[in-house]
């Protein structure tokens, strides 16, 4: 009888093993696309496996893994992987790896990652934030206990052919991780050592350390930027621990350690940026829908904190920036070395600090705020863009120009502040920048703006300079547009706009005198006389209304017409809307409004006078 008893107990038991190698084979193609369908769900990434077959009871193979983007394009294919997992996570839609083999394998991207890929496209912060809360929540699971890779190449399309990126031995065996990253940029066979690693990973308490250095003193070419994107670091370090709470919340922290990192970058600065020394210890907290990222960071010894908070159901971010009140100069020294020369030399006396926090939603609206943690500064030594040199009479050199333009009350070409009518200045500041009497030099509800559009864009459609800015940019600054520019711009500003040197009515006058309205065209009585025959004092309202709506782009003066004369949808429109505006600032009077009739510059005419035509305009 006790044996009846153990044969039926075990039955059940010798069931589930005699009908387990019958349904392997299909519990692994439904727990495959049941991670497919994850994934996809997560990232819009669809990825497809090939041909899987178990290789071991824990042990999967693939002829072939293929991801692609959403909008259909392949991302990238491997070919012949294996992969060692925990079968239950695998059931489960969340495989966790335990082991990783490729060998000979071959990634391709199907995108450019240089200058190849042209063309632009819109920018949606709250998908790519969205993306962030998932990879943290599943980090763990991505790492695996132990990783050989073999020969194996990554390539991708560049305007010259293809770039390869080699990776002939990448081991992570007892904890250990070692390898060294080569790249062939052009797929010739000429590869260059792009970087060592090394490193340990353990899986059961969720920490690890990358170690990273560039064998070559002079930097490498950075393969996920755009071709001309140069990159170097002595060393790097980066020590992580995650600590999983349950199931649903996942806790990432750790710290971050470069020295002598330098970026180059045509966007970035012509010249190249080298940060002696960066550090940034990290937080990030991630469960089902919402993300928070607390870092702080130290750069050539200055501390600052970022922090990002993500609700994704609600559809909503908020970016923190907060550089807590120090010594002025600080600032100057964290500046990165080989860039930067407006602001050489500068010294500073007192202590600054500020807040900046960015918020956004999923339709795409931005909101900037600024707010000063009681700084009191002042500049001890101008460097070479000293605004003194705006109080008193000086010579200015456009960019484009081999001629100078004196800016002098005696000067032909000058039109004091008080010459100006009052009508088209207040057109001008509503047009370029309607908080100019307001601001210190920087607008966060215009920034913010700019950035909505430029993000709807994909491209740098709209500007976020205010008025000062254009000013130090034109008198002080170098032509080229990068990030490095923009800083400056940014800082001298500032810095100005606090001093108080030269003021608000002189820098209004300065900027009036020195501003391009077309080829060869600097300052508002040239510009009058070019395209009306008159002094600044006899423009009407449409032409001081033509005059302001050229600003941003003159040598596009003719576009505003049709080739009959008549205005076009665009430039009718942006008249009326601020005529409207003039009007409801009680600048304009019910019959000028009513009686307001287009610009007619001298290019219109049969018989424009010689040099005022449209091949002027062109610059041609």
């Amino acid at each position: 009888m006790k044996k009846k008893k153990v044969l039926f107990a075990t039955l059940p038991l010798l069931a589930i093993i005699l009908a387990v190698p019958l349904f392997r084979t299909p519990m692994l193609h439904w727990a495959l696309a049941k991670t497919e369908h994850k994934l996809q769900d997560r990232t819009g990434i669809q990825i497809s496996f090939y041909d899987p077959a178990w290789k071991s009871w824990n042990r999967v193979g693939f002829s072939r893994i293929e991801m692609e983007k959403p909008d259909g394009s392949l991302l990238f294919v491997a070919e012949f992987p294996e992969i060692s997992l925990t079968t239950s996570s695998l059931l489960g839609g969340d495989p966790h790896l335990t082991s990783l083999s490729w060998e000979g394998a071959s990634l391709a991207l199907a995108i450019s990652l240089d200058e190849g890929d042209s063309g632009s496209s819109a920018i949606e912060p709250m998908k790519i934030l969205r993306k962030i809360e998932p990879a943290v929540t599943s980090f763990s699971s991505m790492i695996p206990e132990n990783l050989a890779l073999r020969r194996n190449q990554v390539t991708w399309p560049t305007g010259n052919g293809k770039a390869i990126l080699l990776a002939q031995n990448v081991t992570l065996d007892n904890h250990q991780l070692e390898t060294e990253l080569l790249l062939d940029r052009n797929g010739e066979g000429d590869s260059l050592s792009l970087l060592k690693i090394s490193g340990e990973w353990n899986g059961e308490e969720g920490s690890g350390r990358l170690v990273m250095a560039t064998p070559n003193p002079e930097g490498f070419r950075l393969p996920l930027l755009r071709e001309g994107a140069e990159i170097g670091l002595s060393t790097g370090r980066i020590d992580f621990e995650q600590i999983p709470n349950d199931n649903k919340t996942r806790h990432l922290s750790g710290n971050l350690a470069l020295t002598d990192l330098w970026v180059k970058h045509p966007k970035i600065s012509p010249r190249g940026w080298k940060f002696p020394a960066i550090s940034a210890d990290f937080q990030a907290r991630a469960e089902a829908g919402a993300l928070a990222v607390s870092v702080t960071t130290e750069v050539n010894g200055l501390v600052s904190t970022q922090s990002l908070s993500l609700l994704a159901e609600e559809g909503e971010a908020r970016i923190d920036f907060e550089f807590p009140r120090q010594d002025a100069n600080l600032y100057l020294a964290a500046l990165p070395r080989g860039g930067f020369y407006a602001l050489e030399g500068m010294e500073l006396e007192g202590k600054w600090g500020e807040k900046f926090t960015l918020e956004l939603n999923d339709q795409g609206k931005f909101a900037l705020n600024a707010t000063q943690l009681d700084s009191a500064l002042t500049v001890k030594t101008w460097g070479p863009a000293d605004p003194n040199l705006l109080k008193g009479n000086f010579t200015h050199l456009p960019w484009k120009e081999d001629r100078a333009v004196r800016i002098a009350a005696d000067a032909p070409g000058f039109t004091p502040l008080n010459e100006i009518p009052q009508k088209f200045l207040a057109a001008l500041i509503l047009s370029e920048d309607a908080n100019y009497f307001s601001h210190q030099g920087f607008d966060p509800q215009g920034f913010a703006l700019a950035m909505q559009d430029n993000l709807k864009t994909g491209k740098f459609s709209r500007g976020a300079s205010t008025l000062p800015m254009q000013l130090v940019r034109n008198v002080f600054l170098v032509k080229d547009k990068t990030l490095e520019r923009k800083l400056e711009e940014i800082v001298l500003t500032g810095l100005i706009e606090k001093s108080d040197i030269p003021g608000k009515k002189r820098m209004l006058e300065i900027y009036i005198n020195v501003i391009e309205w077309g080829s060869g065209v600097y300052g508002i009585r040239a510009a009058s006389q070019t395209y009306f025959g008159k002094e600044p004092r006899q423009l009407n309202w449409n032409e001081m209304l033509f005059l302001t709506g050229i600003i941003p782009n003159p040598q596009m003066a003719s576009s505003f017409f049709e080739e009959s004369g008549e205005l076009t949808d665009f430039a009718d429109a942006y008249f009326a809307g601020m005529a409207f505006q003039m009007h409801q600032l009680d600048l304009i009077s019910d019959s000028e409004l009513e009686n307001m009739a287009a610009p007619r510059p001298f290019f219109l005419l049969n018989s424009p006078t010689e040099g005022m035509g449209k091949e002027a305009m062109s610059g041609s």
